[in-house]
């Protein structure tokens, strides 16, 4: 049985006939991360505070079964604790406020929070479901120093009314193990020893392989890192060592860095109330002006706008324009405008105009050359198909593809432009279709065929039918079919 290795692995011995590598000078880390961890955010999404002194209780589900997954104070004191079944939580406290956890407004919640969090630092790195990353190293200078700093990241979380576990450590998944720990600081030089006093439920392992490290008798990091690592990683995989090793330091960690969604919103009062858009025009044009120099500046372009008008006594009317493509250009912008406002009829004059922007996107703007060359054929339609949809609406515009049902009525299908549709699988129909079929009086010559059809039968639309390619005495081609029950034969369309 192998020797199990000690914590933290040291370096293997020098061979006796080769000198020892000289020691290379230590060079003292900035890097130092900041994990925030909110074990109540699915209470505090809700309204509600984590020193509530009334028995609250958020769970996951709606069923008797569904377990708590955050508790007020009063019914952690009444004795409920996290995972304990909702009908067990109702049958100990008669008295106890019982709400269905909302995911959606706790990522809000956390999204508001990391933007919060860059009033620190400029990277923030979010850890759902409740957990934000900072790396605050570089702001020790610009706030007084690390213990300042720490101290007024917990005040101003307080002062949210957050319940909040701050922890700080050389590296990010340190930090994140040390605040689910409830500790506070870790030491670049005695981590391995701080990391292996943590419990074993710090890793959030799946139940399964806590319960395989319960059946060995591992409750803590050390118990789990003393075990040989060829062994470790054949029975629970190797990312369960890539994690250590992260923590350590001894491997990089990537993490996503958070950026707000910005979008553009402006607003103009009109000199007189107009009802004519054709004046209104110049102040619509100098509102997309300042969305594209936005636009600009961020270096981000939009597929949607909005543009409202307000009015004194009616309800605003709103325009919303969505392009087929990202795009940032001024002239292609106020162009798909003018063509839409050529079309718009206000209800009563204009008082003031909004315009907002859906959110910026990054975008890879087109090379500049220093010959003067024609845009692309596919930029050109979608220019095109753009400029039609502000003229004749957003309905009146799009593509033909073909659909999953042989039935030649319903074998084709509206898509969005642009779309790329897959190859028919059906055999030589033709393109041109009578919008009811003609029947016809003797049988035609046939030359091809045939194709059965039998579908429908899901449906109203239920048929039966030979198709066959008929040629008429003057050579022209026809699609015909001879239905099943009466035997009668009808045109259905034209081939070119």
């Amino acid at each position: 049985m192998p020797q199990p290795l000690p914590l933290p692995l040291p370096l293997p011995p020098a061979p006796a006939n080769q000198a020892a590598p000289a020691a290379r000078p230590h060079r003292k880390s900035t890097r130092c991360w900041a994990a925030i961890e909110l074990p109540a955010l699915p209470l505090e999404a809700l309204g509600e505070r984590a020193d509530n002194a009334q028995p609250i209780a958020v769970i996951e589900g709606v069923t008797p079964r569904a377990p708590l997954v955050a508790l007020s104070a009063g019914a952690r004191a009444a004795g409920l604790y996290i995972g304990m079944t909702a009908s067990a939580a109702g049958a100990r406290i008669d008295n106890l406020s019982l709400r269905t956890r909302d995911l959606a407004r706790e990522a809000a919640m956390l999204d508001r929070l990391a933007a919060w969090s860059q009033r620190f630092t400029s990277v923030v790195s979010p850890e759902p479901p409740a957990m934000l990353l900072l790396e605050i190293g570089g702001s020790f200078k610009l706030f007084g120093g690390i213990e300042t700093l720490r101290k007024r990241l917990k005040a101003e979380l307080a002062a949210q009314g957050l319940a909040a576990q701050l922890a700080l450590a050389p590296t990010p998944r340190a930090a994140l193990w040390l605040a689910r720990a409830g500790m506070e600081m870790g030491d670049a030089h005695g981590l391995a020893g701080q990391l292996g006093t943590l419990p074993l439920a710090t890793l959030r392992l799946p139940e399964r392989t806590a319960r395989d490290f319960e059946r060995l008798g591992v409750r803590t990091l050390r118990e789990v890192f003393r075990l040989p690592r060829d062994g470790l990683a054949r029975r629970f995989g190797p990312a369960l060592l890539r994690d250590w090793d992260r923590a350590l330091g001894q491997l990089p960690e990537a993490r996503r860095q958070w950026q707000a969604e910005h979008h553009f919103a402006a607003e103009r009062e009109l000199p007189i109330a107009l009802h004519e858009t054709g004046r209104i025009e110049v102040f619509v044009n100098d509102l997309i002006a300042e969305l594209a120099a936005a636009l600009r500046r961020h270096d981000a372009g939009i597929d949607s706008l909005t543009l409202v008008f307000e009015h004194s006594r009616l309800p605003p009317t709103a325009v919303r324009l969505r392009l087929l493509a990202i795009s940032r250009d001024l002239a292609h912008l106020q162009r798909l405008v003018h063509t839409r406002l050529e079309r718009l009829h206000l209800p009563a004059a204009a008082v003031a105009i909004r315009l907002h922007s859906g959110f910026f996107k990054s975008m890879i703007p087109d090379a500049a050359t220093l010959l003067e060359t024609r845009p692309e054929p596919a930029a050109e339609r979608t220019a095109l198909v753009e400029t039609l949809r502000a003229r004749l609406g957003r309905a009146a515009v799009c593509s033909l593809a073909p659909a999953a049902d042989p039935r030649p009525e319903y074998a084709w299908q509206r898509v969005e432009p642009g779309i790329q549709a897959s190859e028919a699988i059906w055999p030589r129909r033709p393109i041109w279709l009578l919008q009811k079929p003609r029947p016809l009086s003797e049988r035609p010559r046939l030359i091809s065929g045939p194709e059965r059809i039998e579908a429908g039968w899901w449906s109203e639309g239920a048929l039966g039918r030979d198709y066959y390619i008929a040629r008429t005495p003057v050579g022209a081609q026809w699609w015909v079919y001879r239905e099943h029950r009466s035997e009668r034969w009808f045109l259905h369309g034209y081939f070119a």
